[in-house]
């Protein structure tokens, strides 16, 4: 017996995917595999219609959830501080997606900018104060 997943190249060349009996609208054959004990495809068998839109229904709820919940409204990237709060609703945001790569890479590319963003901050507020004392000691 041999092992599931491990079919021999030769036992895979002899398998054939039998395609769906249905035709689109240009009268040309479905090339999707047919269900298992059907003679049509997941998106073709008149069995599973339910399931089928089932399954339709719940892709488009995953597509809504997907997006912005608040309204950004007028958008303040004035100071080191509103461009941290931007970024951290856009962090908020981008958690709320399916996790993926590129998900994830904006969410260490936000990382990355928030951290620059509290450097600036802390380097601008040193430099005020640098400059408060210079006064103090120039008067």
């Amino acid at each position: 017996m041999v092992p599931k997943g491990n079919v021999p190249e030769v036992a895979k060349a002899n398998m054939q995917v039998m395609p769906c009996k249905a035709r689109n609208d240009r009268g040309e054959p479905c090339s999707s595999p047919r269900m298992e004990g059907s003679e049509y495809c997941f998106f073709h068998n008149p069995a599973v219609a339910e399931k089928r839109a089932a399954a339709r229904k719940q892709g488009g709820i995953n597509r809504r959830q997907g997006k912005a919940t608040k309204p950004v409204g007028s958008v303040q990237a004035q100071t080191p501080e509103d461009v941290l709060t931007l970024v951290e609703q856009a962090l908020a945001d981008c958690l709320t997606l399916e996790n993926s790569i590129t998900r994830n890479r904006a969410i260490g590319y936000l990382a990355s900018i928030a951290l620059k963003t509290q450097e600036v901050g802390e380097l601008d507020r040193r430099l005020v104060a640098l400059e408060a004392q210079a006064k103090l000691h120039s008067a």
